[in-house]
């Protein structure tokens, strides 16, 4: 799952201006906090979000991605 991300966050900072990224996942997805963390995500916060599969709100954390934070990461 890694190298994916990865490869789709290479095709996001080299094809768009854009100067971050957010993502989040569910609390107690460790799987996806570690993708997350291994790309470079820093941790911005908590917020409800609603899960179709669960029917209700979960805790999720926000995570945020710079482009500097990246290009550093990847130079």
């Amino acid at each position: 799952m890694t190298e994916a991300v990865h490869a789709v966050l290479s095709f996001h900072f080299s094809d768009t201006e854009a100067t971050k990224i957010n993502s989040s996942y569910f609390v107690g997805n460790h799987g996806s906090r570690r993708v997350l963390e291994k790309l470079g995500f820093a941790d911005v916060g908590a917020k409800a979000q609603f899960s179709v599969a669960r029917g209700t709100n979960v805790d999720t954390r926000v995570m945020k991605l710079s482009r500097a934070q990246w290009d550093q990461e990847n130079a």
